[in-house]
């Protein structure tokens, strides 16, 4: 039977397009049904929904406006049957809740359960994707966990270009501790000149970023600065590979179907890595999966170390991370090992 949908999901890039993933596979296990998604703004246009499915778009722009919008739609057509929280915080969930009128109101916790009385119970997370699928299941016990991510009309645009033969290099994020030092990246850029020999090496900067980019860089080094998502799209659409920190332009590049290396430091890197997707996440071997909670650091050095493990560096600068540093607690042979976290689907290749 025909049923009314509205699903929110309201994150930064990276945890918008993961929790998209598990929309898309509810949309196209259930196309009978009237999908809404509530999304910002600036992230709508990429996320169009599967060739033969449809579903209606809410830009997220504030708080009042997208509350008229869900009160002036139901209505029009009526109350929903469900509303589903995939990701976001803030207590005008709630309210925005009671404006929707829906009978069935699902959370990824508990922490609102007098307005979303529904959730899944906890559970250790396994991948990225894991709480909004939580939540799906709540609706569907069997849809599947998303195997790669897909942003259709992207990646049909990207697949369709015929001279993808540039290499980007995302080096910034945001949170100093994950940014690439200017020295990692001249080596970085070194080492994909002595790679891709022959092709452009583009460095994808905010403006302002500029201080980042080495003095000895290879010759076919550009710099490309973006100021909006549709800017760094269109410089994706000349991508071969992609190599980066942990950031949502890596998501973003993923589901487009680059191929990707992704550096990790402070961060984890064993749940990005799905079954059918083109990436490879490098991280010092000594930290394995576990995420450092020393907050203050703005070096990054277990970043940079991988970087400059991954293109042979044989000298290594001495640590000038924080005392409670991890990687004190190894010596500099320990130090120069990475672990390479692999999709299957990589690995096959």
């Amino acid at each position: 039977m025909k049923q009314r949908f509205l699903f929110l999901i309201r994150g930064k890039l990276g945890d918008t397009l993961v929790a998209y993933s598990v929309l898309r596979e509810f949309l196209l296990r259930h196309p009978e049904h009237e999908v809404t998604l509530i999304a910002r703004q600036n992230y709508l246009s990429l996320i169009a929904p599967p060739l033969g499915v449809r579903y209606e778009l809410i830009p997220y722009r504030g708080r009042l406006e997208c509350w008229w919008a869900v009160l002036r739609r139901r209505v029009l057509a009526g109350r929903w049957n469900v509303f589903a929280v995939l990701w976001g915080t803030g207590k005008n969930l709630a309210q925005l809740a009671r404006v929707s009128g829906a009978r069935r109101r699902l959370y990824l916790d508990g922490r609102y359960r007098d307005q979303f009385p529904e959730f899944p119970q906890p559970s250790p997370h396994t991948h990225q994707t894991d709480p909004a699928w939580r939540v799906a299941r709540l609706l569907d016990p069997d849809l599947p966990k998303p195997s790669k991510l897909v942003l259709d009309a992207l990646a049909q645009r990207w697949r369709s270009c015929p001279d993808k033969c540039a290499i980007g290099i995302c080096p910034i994020s945001d949170e100093k501790r994950r940014n690439f030092s200017s020295a990692a990246l001249g080596q970085l850029l070194h080492a994909l000149a002595r790679r891709y020999p022959g092709q452009p090496l583009y460095v994808l900067l905010n403006p302002g970023d500029h201080w980042i980019l080495p003095a000895n860089a290879p010759p076919r080094m550009q710099p490309k600065y973006f100021r909006s998502l549709e800017d760094l799209v269109a410089i994706y659409l000349d991508l071969q590979a992609w190599y980066g920190t942990d950031t949502g332009l890596y998501h973003l590049a993923a589901g487009m179907g680059i191929s990707c290396t992704e550096f990790f430091g402070p961060t984890v890197p064993g749940k990005n890595a799905m079954p059918e997707q083109d990436n490879r996440c490098v991280r010092l071997a000594v930290l394995e999966e576990n995420h450092c909670e020393v907050k203050d650091c703005v070096t990054g050095d277990c970043l940079n170390r991988a970087i400059e493990n991954f293109c042979g560096a044989m000298t290594i600068a001495p640590l000038a991370s924080p005392d409670t540093c991890p990687l004190r607690a190894f010596n500099a042979d320990q130090l120069r090992v990475n672990a390479s976290h692999e999709s299957p689907d990589t690995q096959a290749r």
